[in-house]
């Protein structure tokens, strides 16, 4: 039996602009409340979906319609754990129109090119706020064997921004 659940989209205060805002997405007040200590529901934006009893099946009783969304993964397969997956985020107008605002990448591979370690390799590239992370940690341990946070203008000389030899 589905139990009727009430979502919003919340006030909240923006840690790196220091402004409130919007939240981009809708939330139960559980939710919110875990996210965001002073969250704020936005009554206007209120949301009443009917959702599953935990355990529940439910099943889709319609065959997918073509503009279902696809998500391909890629990458070499060794022992079924190496692969990773990547999105982006267009913006639709200003400095960044049609060009990805935000890159995300995340997955396990191997460490270098002549070592046998696994590692959960993620990396975020946000030129919205001039940002760029990666953090790459051992599988096995959970060591963290390489972290970078900075600004993105500063992150040159790298991968294949580096000069090439002629």
């Amino acid at each position: 039996m589905p139990t009727p659940t009430e979502f919003f989209r919340w006030w909240i205060v923006d840690e790196r602009a220091g402004k409130r805002r919007l939240t981009r997405f809708a939330m139960t007040r559980a939710q919110a409340a875990e996210r965001y200590a002073d969250a704020e529901p936005d009554l206007r934006t209120r949301e009443v979906r009917d959702l599953p009893e935990p355990g529940e099946v439910h099943g889709n009783s319609k065959p997918p319609e073509s503009n279902d969304v696809t998500v391909a993964l890629t990458g070499v397969q060794a022992m079924g754990e190496v692969g990773t997956v990547a999105d982006q985020q267009r913006t639709k107008r200003g400095r960044y129109k049609g060009e990805p605002a935000i890159e995300v990448q995340t997955g396990h591979e191997f460490w270098r090119a002549n070592d046998s370690r696994m590692v959960q390799k993620t990396r975020i590239i946000d030129r919205q706020f001039n940002r760029y992370t990666e953090t790459v940690k051992d599988k096995a341990t959970g060591e963290v064997v390489h972290h970078d946070d900075g600004s993105l203008k500063a992150h040159f000389g790298h991968g294949d921004a580096k000069v090439k030899k002629r």
